[in-house]
C-alpha cells in the first residue's frame, strides 16, 4: 500500500504540471482547456487518496474531503471534453447545469470544512478506512464516484451516436469499461485496494485516450497509427446543398435567427431539418467557418447598422437586440471583427456624416 500511496502523490503532482503545461502551450483550444481541467481534478483525487490512506492527512487536516466537490466536476468535465472533440466547441448555458451537483456537494460538506483543526483530526482518528462508515458524507463521495462512471458511459453513448466520425474515440473508451466496472466494484463493497488500482488504471486509460486523440501526434507515429482524418465519410452526401444554403441565408436575413441569444448549433439544425453534424460540416467545409463565427458575423453587421441609424440608442440595448447577452461579450466580438470598439465605430460614423 505504501507504493500505491507514493504513486498517488506522484501522479497528483504530475497531473498538475501537465495541466499547466497544456494551458500555456501556444494554440490552446477548448478541448485542451477542458482536458487540463480534467487533469487538475484527477490530481486532487490522487492527492487526497494518497494523503488519507498514508495518514499524512493528519498533518494537513484542512484538506479533509477537499476531493468531494471535484468528484462531481470530474465527470461533467470529461463528458464536455468528449463532446468538444467529437462535435466541436459548441457549449451553451444549459451546460452549466452540470455544476449543480458540485455546488450541492460543497453545501453539504461546508459544516465539515468549517470545523476546527482539532475537530477534524478527532474525526479522522476515529475512521476505519477498510470498513468505512462515514455517514451521509461518505455516501455523497460514493455518489460522486458513481457519477464519474455514469458520465463515462454518457461520453461513450455520445461518441457511439456520432457514428464513423467518432469511431476511434468510441473504441478507446469502450476498452476502458472493465476498469470502470472494477472501480465501481471496489467502491460499492468498500475494498480500498481495488479502488486504488481501479483509479490508477482509469487515469492511465484517460491519459492514453488523450494522447491518441492528438491529430498527427508523435504518439500516433510511434504506435504506427494513421492520423485521425477530419471526416471519414461526408454527412452531406445526397443533400441539396444549394437549397440548404438558401434556407440558411433566409433564416439569418429574413427571420433574423441570429438575434436569439440562446441560438445553438442544435437549435439551428432543427430549424433546417438537419442533424447537428450535418450543419457543422456544412459550415466548416462549404462555408469555411464555424457556428459561432457565422452567427456573430450577422450580429455584428446588424449592430453596425443600428449604431449609425439610432445614435441615441445605448450600446447595451443594441447588444441585446442583435443577440448578445452582455455588453462585454458584444464589445469583445465587435472589436475582434472590426478592429475597433462599438463606441469608436459610432463616433467614426458620426464624424463622416458631419463632414
Amino acid at each position: 500500500m505504501y507504493f500505491l500511496n507514493f504513486l498517488h502523490l506522484s501522479l497528483s503532482l504530475s497531473f498538475w504540471l501537465w495541466a499547466i503545461s497544456i494551458l500555456f502551450v501556444p494554440g490552446r483550444s477548448a478541448s485542451k482547456v477542458l482536458f487540463s481541467f480534467v487533469l487538475l481534478l484527477v490530481g486532487v483525487q490522487d492527492l487526497f487518496l494518497g494523503l488519507a490512506d498514508s495518514g499524512l492527512i493528519l498533518y494537513l487536516p484542512h484538506l479533509l474531503w477537499v476531493n468531494a466537490p471535484s468528484l462531481f466536476l470530474l465527470g461533467p468535465a470529461f463528458y464536455l471534453y468528449s463532446r468538444v472533440i467529437s462535435t466541436g466547441p459548441d457549449l451553451s448555458k444549459k451546460d452549466f447545469l452540470h455544476l449543480i451537483p458540485a455546488v450541492l456537494c460543497i453545501a453539504a460538506f461546508m459544516p465539515i470544512y468549517l470545523l476546527s483543526t482539532e475537530e477534524k483530526i478527532r474525526i479522522m482518528l476515529n475512521w476505519n478506512w477498510e470498513n468505512a462508515d462515514f455517514g451521509i458524507h461518505f455516501h455523497i463521495v460514493r455518489a460522486g464516484i458513481l457519477s464519474v462512471c455514469a458520465y463515462y458511459f454518457f461520453s461513450l453513448r455520445r461518441l457511439y451516436q456520432g457514428g464513423l466520425d467518432n469511431r476511434r474515440q468510441f473504441i478507446l473508451l469502450l476498452t476502458g469499461i472493465p476498469t470502470v466496472v472494477l472501480l465501481s466494484f471496489g467502491l460499492w463493497f468498500g475494498k480500498l485496494w481495488i479502488q486504488h488500482i481501479g483509479g490508477i488504471l482509469l487515469e492511465i486509460h484517460l491519459i492514453t485516450f488523450y494522447l491518441l486523440m492528438q491529430r498527427d501526434s508523435k504518439w500516433q507515429v510511434w504506435l504506427k497509427l494513421p492520423a485521425r482524418p477530419d471526416r471519414e465519410e461526408s454527412r452531406l452526401n445526397n443533400l441539396d446543398i444549394p437549397q440548404i444554403l438558401l434556407r440558411l441565408e433566409s433564416l439569418m436575413t429574413q427571420d433574423r435567427c441570429f438575434a436569439d441569444e440562446d441560438l445553438s448549433l442544435n437549435r439551428l439544425a432543427d430549424l433546417m431539418d438537419l442533424q447537428r453534424h450535418q450543419l457543422s460540416e456544412l459550415l466548416n467545409r462549404v462555408i469555411g467557418t464555424d457556428f459561432k463565427s457565422y452567427i456573430n458575423k450577422f450580429r455584428i453587421e446588424e449592430a453596425k447598422v443600428l449604431l449609425l441609424s439610432e445614435p441615441d440608442r445605448s450600446i447595451l440595448s443594441i447588444a441585446f437586440a442583435v443577440g448578445f447577452n452582455s455588453k462585454s461579450a458584444f464589445n469583445l466580438v465587435f472589436r475582434k471583427v472590426t478592429g475597433i470598439t462599438p463606441t469608436a465605430y459610432r463616433e467614426m460614423g458620426e464624424s463622416k456624416i458631419v463632414v
